[in-house]
């Protein structure tokens, strides 16, 4: 019976789009077939969905049961050596994808389409699509693999600025005409939609190239612009204040950027825009719905619109977006964020009781009890409130523990579901260093290799950003945060770490002469707090400390190194043809 009701669901929207031009038609005909392969997945088998290829399991399994050999005996050379191998796996990918991406950049705008298929109506750029899910990933696989490419793609930050509205919003381009656009069969900028675009662009887009390259960039304050302009623009007013959407999507992603704009730049002017976003939330929309926050609210009633709230990647974001304000409220005024403790507190009990499957992970809403693939993102806010008020949320640790009894296309149906859950796995393990999750993480990251077509593309749109976000996660968690300068496709490197030693191990084809880079505690230098798991950041697995001084041994050579000069100039190391290396550095002091 099913199954009949996606090809009724098909047929009607054809019937319906009869009315309309072509344009149209294939429009509804692409969303229509896009719900029915959703719906197949979540009610029927999401093996019958085509969107997801099979992995070949032969070499994965023969790598993770050697893998796991070496965990077992803490062989840290041979685990190091087995992570060169996954991430080297990881890297070809990324290489493979920006070269043929920017096969598609358009020639006159130097923009890239948030879409490939789908006809020419789809040649748009979209900020919330191209600018946010899509680009830094591009620029940073770029950054990991290809020099020249890299700054090709580096132009993007100088070309967008050029397309903006007269609300000093980033505004969409038709590049069939390489005209800006209001309205079209696809979109529709109103105020809305270009706070939207706006939000998207910020949070998925400038903040995790800021995360990983600092605010001494065109990156920061192109979102401090942006964000002055979204409160510029403000649609609706509460008691207090300024509230830039009705939809929780929006205003999540909002207080997410706030919050790690005041972070990064201890101005208050960012809490002060967020209060009004917090308060409205956390003492009239919440206790007027039991505590449940929901997708979309009547502004005037303060009632949800309907009875669902979601806890998938669309309107879930104002859960971490309110932990995230109320952390950097502690920081900024302990005594004034605990008015926000007991709201919040009471908002994640009830939201657990509603959205939690038994076995610790997120339904995509309390009507809907299929899996969310994003269940790490708001694990993550749980574990965050849990470091500001020592709260124990054991479901969290226990769900990473239930990864084993977890077949990826329980969370799944498309290849940027695959990179959200395995995303997810990846922040928390930094916190929890889960063996099972590692495990789990290193099994499924092969179902989201087997996605990438010949051409380097994945499903061909927007989305290929979100994949390669969690590829480039993948490699920096498989080599510790270290990565090599020039980076070639016949060059490994994996490393392990135990307590202040890493453990590295190079492999080349080819001889090879370059320099290992090395992470460093980002997030204390550029935020003034330790690393703590969140959406597009990147973990800092193990890192170097500039006032610290390093053992190297490398064969029979041993020397000593300070940490300033270890994060400046990287490690120069030189292979020969066919060649192996082992490098063990230690911190002494």
């Amino acid at each position: 019976m099913k199954r009949k009701n996606i090809f009724v669901l098909i047929l009607l929207i054809l019937i319906i789009s009869l009315a309309f031009s072509y344009s149209e038609i294939m429009h509804k005909f692409n969303t229509g077939l896009r719900l029915s392969n959703e719906y197949a997945c979540k009610n029927i088998d999401c093996g019958i969905v085509p969107t997801i290829e099979e992995p070949n399991i032969m070499l994965p399994h023969l790598l993770q049961s050697s893998y796991l050999r070496a965990k077992k005996n803490q062989d840290y050379f041979e685990i190091a050596k087995f992570n060169s191998y996954f991430s080297s796996e990881a890297f070809n990918r990324l290489d493979l994808f920006s070269k043929g991406w920017a096969a598609h950049t358009d020639k006159e705008t130097g923009l890239i389409p948030y879409r490939t298929n789908w006809g020419d109506e789809y040649k748009l750029y979209l900020p919330e699509q191209s600018a946010a899910d899509f680009y830094p990933f591009l620029l940073l696989a770029t950054y990991f693999t290809n020099k020249s490419r890299y700054n090709e793609t580096m132009r993007w930050a100088d070309i967008e600025e050029k397309y903006r509205y007269e609300t000093g919003l980033p505004a969409a381009v038709d590049l069939n005409t390489n005209q800006i656009i209001y309205k079209n069969v696809i979109v529709n900028y109103n105020i809305n939609r270009q706070i939207f675009g706006a939000s998207e662009m910020i949070k998925d887009g400038l903040l995790p190239l800021i995360e990983f390259f600092g605010k001494d960039n065109d990156f920061y304050h192109k979102a401090v612009t942006i964000m002055g302009n979204i409160f510029k623009n403000c649609p609706y007013t509460t008691r207090y204040g300024c509230l830039p959407s009705l939809n929780s999507e929006v205003n999540g992603e909002i207080l997410i950027s706030l919050s790690r704009l005041y972070l990064m730049s201890r101005n208050e002017d960012f809490l002060r825009l967020a209060e009004p976003i917090a308060q409205f939330y956390l003492f009239d929309v919440l206790p007027n719905n039991d505590y449940l926050p929901c997708s979309d609210f009547d502004i005037n009633e303060l009632s949800c619109r309907d009875k669902t709230f979601s806890l998938g990647d669309h309107s879930g974001e104002i859960i971490p977006g309110l932990v995230e304000f109320y952390y950097a409220k502690s920081i900024s005024n302990k005594s004034q964020s605990e008015i926000y403790s007991s709201p919040i507190k009471k908002m994640l009990d009830k939201v657990a009781v509603y959205g939690l499957s038994e076995d610790g992970f997120w339904y995509h809403s309390n009507q809907d009890h299929s899996l969310s693939d994003t269940w790490g993102y708001i694990h993550n806010a749980y574990h965050l409130f849990s470091l500001s008020n020592d709260e124990d949320f054991d479901f969290v640790n226990r769900s990473l523990n239930n990864l084993k009894n977890k077949n990826i296309k329980e969370f799944a149906f498309n290849a940027d579901d695959i990179a959200d859950s395995i995303e997810g796995a990846i922040y928390l393990q930094y916190a929890y260093q889960n063996d099972v999750a590692d495990d789990w993480i290193n099994e499924n990251i092969f179902y989201l290799f087997a996605q990438q077509k010949e051409n380097g593309l994945i499903e061909g749109n927007y989305k290929d950003g979100n994949v390669a976000r969690t590829w480039i996660l993948y490699a920096l968690y498989k080599t510790q945060g270290t990565y090599l300068i020039p980076w070639r496709n016949d060059v490994k490197v994996g490393a392990a770490k135990n307590k202040d030693r890493l453990y590295l191990y190079l492999e080349s084809t080819h001889p090879w002469k370059g320099v290992i880079k090395f992470d460093y505690p980002r997030s204390n230098e550029y935020f003034g707090v330790d690393y703590y798991p969140r959406i597009n950041s990147f973990p800092e697995w193990w890192v170097v400390e500039k006032n610290s001084t390093y053992r190297i041994i490398k064969g029979q050579d041993t020397y000593f190194v300070n940490g300033h000069e270890l994060i400046g100039n990287g490690l120069n190391m030189e292979l020969l043809e066919n060649d192996e290396k082992f490098v063990v550095i230690e911190k002494i002091e």
